[in-house]
C-alpha cells in the first residue's frame, strides 16, 4: 500500500523552478496590483470586483510566462492546458478574495495591503498545483 502511494507522489521540484515561478509571480503580481489600483481608484469599481478582474489579467500573464520560461513547456494543447491553469488559479482566486474580504472587513486593513497578504498566501498553493497539474513537472 505504501509503495503504491509513494509512486503517486510526484518528486520534488528543482529549486530553480521555484525561483522562476517566483519571478514570474512577481511580474504577474505587479500587473494584478496595478490593475486593482486603477480599477478601484480611477474607475470606482468595488475593490473585490476589481480584485477578481485584476487577478484574471495577472493569471493570463502568469500562464504565458510560466509556460515558456518556468516550465519550458512545449505542450501544444493550449486551450486544455489553459483550462487546467484557470481551474487551479480560480481556486487561488477564491482564497485571494476571501483573505482580502476578511482583512478589510474585520481587521480594517487597506485593500492593497490585504491584496499583498493574500498574494503571499496563494503563492505556494498555486505553485504546488500548477507545477503538478497544469505543467506536469
Amino acid at each position: 500500500m505504501v509503495q503504491i502511494l509513494a509512486k503517486k507522489i510526484p518528486p520534488r521540484l528543482p529549486l530553480g523552478t521555484l525561483i522562476s515561478f517566483l519571478q514570474v509571480g512577481i511580474i504577474a503580481s505587479l500587473v494584478d496590483l496595478g490593475l486593482l489600483y486603477v480599477f478601484t481608484e480611477y474607475f470606482g469599481i468595488w475593490y473585490l470586483l476589481s480584485a477578481a478582474a485584476s487577478y484574471i489579467c495577472g493569471m493570463i500573464v502568469s500562464y504565458t510566462l510560466n509556460k515558456r520560461f518556468t516550465f519550458h513547456n512545449v505542450n501544444k494543447q493550449y486551450i486544455w492546458q489553459f483550462f487546467l491553469f484557470a481551474i487551479v488559479s480560480t481556486s487561488g482566486l477564491i482564497v485571494n478574495i476571501s483573505v482580502m474580504f476578511f482583512a478589510v472587513t474585520f481587521f480594517s486593513i487597506y485593500y492593497l495591503y490585504a491584496k499583498v497578504i493574500s498574494m503571499c498566501i496563494t503563492f505556494f498553493w498555486n505553485y504546488s498545483f500548477q507545477s503538478r497539474i497544469t505543467f506536469q513537472v
